[in-house]
């Protein structure tokens, strides 16, 4: 009896709420941080092209003020990595974060 291939890898989906996020850009201001993660989206739509972008304001320590790029949420960390994994593999770069506290209090914006 002939083998059955086995079926197409699913790619993970963005969950509405999820722990976790991927990193893609960091920036001084939000328009360049929108700017960075639009020209990914653009240079890798296969494994970016589909997924929420979300920014977020980070101030850190008073000292400095920074704009994140992230891709997500995803309800597990597995669903991130797999995500940041083929990011890499594509030749970007990321990092996985959890999900900051900071969204029970504000909303980031978020964009499709």
């Amino acid at each position: 009896m002939p083998k059955r291939a086995s079926p197409p890898k699913r790619l993970p989906t963005p969950a509405a709420t999820g722990g976790f996020v991927v990193q893609v850009a960091t920036a001084r201001s939000e328009g360049d941080a929108r700017a960075f993660l639009q020209a990914m989206q653009q240079k890798y739509p296969s494994v970016l092209g589909h997924y929420t972008a979300i920014f977020l304001r980070a101030d850190v320590g008073g000292m400095a003020v920074y704009y994140r790029a992230w891709v997500g949420p995803f309800a597990t960390v597995g669903e991130a990595q797999q995500v940041c994994s083929r990011l890499k593999a594509a030749g970007g770069q990321c990092i996985v974060q959890r999900t900051p506290a900071v969204w029970k209090h504000t909303v980031p914006a978020v964009t499709k």
